[in-house]
């Protein structure tokens, strides 16, 4: 098999680390060239563009931040769909719309080529440790050709149904976090105000199943913003609650779409600067 990968940044790198492991040749490409720079040393091929690493390759698979970037990646001037053969497949694992996907797939079927929607959730450690879970979307014929690929980084590939399935698994994956996060953030609130240790809530909470590493980690984050107001620590959290709103962004246009309302999930949106520590619970 020959693969490609599209945006090898904190998560696309030790993903494409594991396809690499597999023994699965593969190309790479990502807008910081050094990111491509280290996986080359580790076996990878480089590219220079995402035509140049799509060119030849069976699953094609992208990691990259926002629905414009995926678009560009595909459908651009240099985009990977240019060099794809009739029977490859595009492997989409960024978070984006059902729309975005559906808008990809007709440019792709004029081609021949496939479309699975495979994002993951694991995050950084669970795709260092190829633990990560996928969630697949897409016809039984697609999703076979890149279950390699796919299998090489994950622990489990959970197909979920058609093509954009997988895709609203992930969004309503994230909305469960999401407002556990906001849940547990409301929470430490309401202890700290009433004079209770937030260590002792948090014994209670893990104790009793009701929170997970995760939640203690995102909180503890939160936490350390509010007592040091350290500068990398500030920027770390701006991505992290830029990309929190804009996947429960997502969430809502997809929920818009199906005819529903997500009250909670929109509230949350509002308030995840709060969760993160980024704004003072009293200020608005």
């Amino acid at each position: 098999m020959q693969a490609a990968m599209i945006g090898v940044g904190a998560i696309g790198e030790p993903m494409a680390d594991r396809v690499l492991e597999a023994g699965i040749a593969l190309r790479v490409y990502d807008v910081a060239p050094a990111q491509v720079a280290a996986l080359a040393e580790r076996g990878a091929t480089p590219a220079s563009s995402p035509a140049e690493a799509a060119s030849g390759a069976s699953v094609v698979g992208f990691v990259v931040r926002t629905d414009a970037q995926l678009i560009e990646a595909i459908l651009g001037e240099q985009g990977a769909l240019g060099t794809m053969s009739t029977g490859s497949v595009l492997v989409i694992q960024s978070t984006v719309l059902p729309a975005t996907i559906e808008q990809i797939a007709a440019a792709a079927s004029e081609r021949g080529v496939g479309v699975v929607d495979a994002p993951i959730t694991g995050g950084r450690p669970g795709a260092e440790a190829g633990t990560l879970v996928v969630m697949a979307g897409g016809s039984e014929a697609d999703i076979e050709t890149c279950r390699p690929f796919l299998a090489a980084m994950s622990k489990q590939i959970v197909v979920c149904g058609e093509r954009g399935h997988g895709m609203i698994a992930k969004l309503c994956n994230n909305l469960v976090g999401y407002l556990a996060y906001f849940a547990a953030y409301e929470a430490n609130q309401l202890a700290s105000r009433s004079g209770l240790d937030p260590a002792r809530l948090d014994e209670v909470l893990l104790s009793g199943g009701l929170m997970t590493q995760s939640m203690q980690g995102y909180l503890s984050l939160g936490r350390s913003q509010q007592q040091q107001g350290n500068e990398p620590m500030q920027q770390m959290l701006e991505r992290i609650t830029e990309l929190a709103e804009k996947d429960l962004g997502h969430t809502l246009e997809a929920a818009a779409a199906a005819g529903l309302e997500l009250p909670a999930s929109a509230l949350c949106q509002q308030w995840m600067g709060r969760v993160y520590g980024l704004t003072p619970p009293d200020e608005s």
